[in-house]
């Protein structure tokens, strides 16, 4: 992983607005806080949550193109598997599929084990299948969708929700998104 030397200054400028009549450390120097070209954090946790800013923001920029794609060409088809193809109701189709998500659900009773397992989005329902388990719910009881992190919070109206650990949180929310504007 690299990491490129930036001021938040232009011509890196130091900050005018520091009081102290010094600047800043440069960037690259010692007490900046940010890494030298070429440079690697020495702490793997570190490593680890740069890793994850880096994901975030590549979904990010994954989730405009999409929101562009969808507007022009509208949402895509999907052949659906053996699994989602005995699900599919008459008019339904497929739209996006996740291969390995992490469902958890809040429901007010005791919070039973994350499990995993294939998300569908279809034009109608969000469906996790997981090993002997199936659960679905209609796009229309969706109150609020939001990611946090790599992770997709899906409230419902009546209040009960879902939390899907999964790659492309916020693609799979614009497609959401669309699915919900079209229904409106």
């Amino acid at each position: 992983m690299v990491y490129r030397k930036s001021s938040a200054y232009p011509d890196d400028m130091t900050d005018r607005s520091d009081l102290r009549g010094d600047s800043a450390p440069a960037a690259g120097t010692a007490g900046s806080g940010v890494a030298e070209a070429g440079a690697r954090v020495a702490e793997p946790a570190f490593n680890d949550a740069y890793q994850i800013a880096e994901r975030i923001s590549a979904d990010e920029i994954a989730a405009e193109a999409a929101r562009r794609r969808y507007r022009e060409d509208g949402l895509p088809e999907l052949a659906p598997d053996t699994t989602m193809g005995h699900l599919l109701r008459p008019g339904e189709r497929l739209v996006a599929l996740r291969e390995q998500t992490v469902l958890e659900l809040f429901d007010g009773k005791p919070t039973p084990p994350p499990v995993g397992g294939r998300l569908y989005l279809t034009s109608e329902r969000l469906l996790h299948s997981g090993t002997r388990q199936l659960h679905q719910i209609d796009l229309t009881s969706i109150d609020e969708v939001g990611p946090s992190g790599e992770r997709l919070l899906i409230t419902l109206r009546n209040g009960d929700g879902w939390s899907l650990q999964l790659d492309g949180p916020r693609v799979l929310r614009v497609a959401m998104a669309e699915l919900l504007a079209a229904r409106r």
